[in-house]
Formats: C-alpha cells, sequence, structure tokens
C-alpha cells in the first residue's frame, strides 16, 4: 500500500478540500494517508491517521516552530509521497525532495496578490516581499513532482505538464437535508453561510436586505460568525438585523436543512485578488441545494453562475443593485425556481468533487510511475 502525507500548518484538521475531500479520496483509492496538521492529539478520523500539530502563539512561532514540528513528523512518517498546502512549508518540501521523495505542491491562492495587500508587511515592502516570494515559489516548483491549482487562473501561473487543476468542488453525497421542501411552499428566506468580515461583504449584504419592502415578509438567515466585534455593532444597528437570525457556527446537518428551505443564497466577496479568483464553497453549495444565487460579478464567478443560468451576478459594492437582484428573485418565484434547478443540474454535469477526485487520483499514479 502506497504511503502518503498531507501537510499544513495553516489550515483546519477537518479542512473541507484536505481531509474531507482529498485525504479520503485518497484512502478511498487504497492509499494509506496521513495528515500531519494542528490538531489536539494524534487520533485515527474515518480511516485517515492524523499527526497532531500544537497550536503556535503568533505568526513567527508558526512560520519557525511549527515548520520544524512538521519536518520531524513528515521524516517520522517515512511516506512515499508528501503533499503540503501551505506557501510557507515549500522549504520542507525542497528538503524532502532533496531526500528522495515525491513532492506536490497544492497552490489555494494566488500567493503573491495575497501578500501584495497584507497589512502586517510595511506597505513600502510589500510589493518586494511579494516579487521575491513569487520568484522563490516558481522556482521551487520546478523541482516537485506536481503541482495541484485550485482553479484554472491559478494554474496559468504554474505553466507545465505535471500542474493539474483539482478544483473545490462539492461532494454530492454530502448533501443530505432531513426534509427537502418544495420551492413553492418556502417562505421568503434569504441565507448566508461561512464567516462574515467586511471584505465577504457582510455590511453590504444587511445593507441591501434592509431596503427590501417589509410587504415580502422576508427573513435573512446566517449560518457562520462575525469574529470582528466591531464589524458585529454595525450589523446589529441596521434595520435588517431585526429581521436576521444569526445561528453562528453550525453542524453540515443544519446547513444541508437551512439551505432546503431558502430562496435565495448570498454571496457578496468584494473584489479582493484573492476573492476574484476563487471559487467559495458556498456558490456551489447554494446551487446543489437548488437555490438561485446573488453573486459577485467577478468574470470568474459570471462564467459560473450566468454559464449555469442559476442567479444574478451584480456589483458587491452596490447595496441597491444587491437589493434589486434579491427582490427581483422573491417576486418571480417561477423563474427564481428554474435557476436554482439549473444550478442543481450543473452541479451533477460539471461542477462536483467526483471528477476531480479522478484528476487528484490520477496524478498521483503518474507520479508513482
Amino acid at each position: 500500500m502506497c504511503k502518503v502525507c498531507h501537510l499544513s500548518t495553516v489550515h483546519g484538521c477537518f479542512s473541507n478540500r484536505i481531509f474531507h475531500k482529498q485525504c479520503k479520496t485518497l484512502s478511498q483509492a487504497g492509499y494509506s494517508v496521513t495528515y500531519i496538521v494542528q490538531h489536539e492529539c494524534d487520533e485515527e478520523i474515518d480511516g485517515i491517521k492524523i499527526r497532531m500539530l500544537s497550536k503556535p502563539n503568533n505568526r513567527m512561532d508558526r512560520m519557525i516552530r511549527l515548520n520544524l514540528s512538521t519536518l520531524k513528523l513528515a521524516l517520522e512518517e517515512n511516506a512515499e509521497t508528501y503533499h503540503f498546502h501551505d506557501p510557507e512549508l515549500i522549504s520542507i518540501g525542497i528538503l524532502l525532495k532533496l531526500m528522495g521523495k515525491k513532492v506536490i505542491y497544492d497552490v489555494h491562492e494566488d500567493y503573491k496578490a495575497s501578500i501584495a495587500k497584507k497589512r502586517w508587511i510595511h506597505s513600502s515592502l510589500r510589493n518586494l516581499v511579494a516579487n521575491a516570494f513569487s520568484f522563490i515559489e516558481s522556482f521551487s516548483a520546478n523541482t516537485f513532482d506536481g503541482i495541484v491549482a485550485a482553479t484554472p487562473q491559478i494554474a496559468r501561473q504554474f505553466a507545465s505538464p505535471k500542474t493539474v487543476v483539482v478544483q473545490n468542488f462539492p461532494q454530492i453525497e454530502n448533501f443530505n437535508p432531513s426534509v427537502e421542501m418544495p420551492y413553492e411552499k418556502r417562505g421568503a428566506v434569504i441565507t448566508y453561510i461561512g464567516g462574515m468580515s467586511v471584505l465577504r461583504g457582510a455590511r453590504e449584504m444587511l445593507e441591501a436586505v434592509s431596503l427590501l419592502p417589509h410587504a415580502l415578509q422576508w427573513q435573512l438567515h446566517i449560518a457562520g460568525s462575525v469574529q470582528d466585534k466591531e464589524l458585529e455593532q454595525y450589523l446589529n444597528k441596521l434595520p435588517g438585523w431585526k429581521n436576521t437570525l444569526f445561528y453562528g457556527w453550525q453542524s453540515r446537518q443544519f446547513v444541508d436543512d437551512l439551505l432546503s428551505k431558502s430562496k435565495v443564497g448570498l454571496v457578496l466577496f468584494h473584489p479582493a485578488p484573492n476573492h476574484t479568483m476563487s471559487q467559495p464553497n458556498k456558490l456551489f453549495e447554494y446551487m446543489m441545494a437548488g437555490i438561485p444565487v446573488v453573486a459577485s460579478n467577478f468574470p470568474l464567478w459570471r462564467e459560473i453562475v450566468d454559464g449555469a443560468k442559476c442567479g444574478i451576478t451584480v456589483d458587491p459594492l452596490n447595496v441597491e443593485e444587491i437589493s434589486e437582484a434579491v427582490k427581483w428573485l422573491l417576486v418571480n418565484p417561477a423563474e427564481a425556481k428554474a435557476m436554482g434547478e439549473r444550478g442543481k443540474r450543473a452541479i451533477y454535469d460539471r461542477y462536483n468533487w467526483h471528477n476531480e477526485g479522478e484528476k487528484l487520483i490520477n496524478l498521483y499514479k503518474r507520479i508513482a510511475g
């Protein structure tokens, strides 16, 4: 049995992309899988061996102590193939490659663009640091056995036959609502799932629903968290908060049940570099649940939404435009239902993890031999 080891000092143990999709797919394909990650203890979960990393005290502690701990555990595992998910682990990837191991670099984001916006880096140094990282990343990528890119746009930065696009599409079999309510019988429920922040459009979302006519008897349901206390206080003062049910983080089952009774799904990220190039889980989860979406009009997102004809794309900074799009879906339920059905069909036909998982397995087979 071929032994593989996934590494991350940044992502959580139950990362959707790493644990639930990649590690489980490899395990089901017959690989022995270890995941080195921040966790409370060493244990085996769903056939995946978890090796514990302790939580860092700060960013510097993570990048030095945690990296050294990761290397130590990685060497103890003595796997044939190592698959790492964070740019700060590039040096470990190179060391493992020098030791004769097969190494895969999983690129989740456009890190150069992200670094250029980091507030913890002095503004005068951001572009310099971003360009230096880009050079190191490109040079190092040439030494690795495989590059996994999360989107086609990211893959273009690594023009090589060993680059494979493995997109973060949903697992169809994991959507299991307790009761699937017919669309026409649902109330005017508008839903957002996931973390809330300024860059994820929290302000615009609440300001937009605040403009909706009361006669629609709408409600905004949020399953996620607000980490910024100042933002939370601002949202609480908006008129739309009176019609908002805020659940905090909830289980997968709770989210599935919420989506099954919703009429509109919102994903209104601001045009930050990592957003315009991303493919957010929530967009595909709304589509999988068969509800129409109101989404930011980034070219990549517009290609998905307009291509499937499953919703309306808007300027995420234009509150009036967002509100009008939501209103249109609520007052035109037949057309909205048809959009949701087309989105669900697109998930089954194209945007699903089954197809992406096969790409991952094929990459591992090619690297192995």
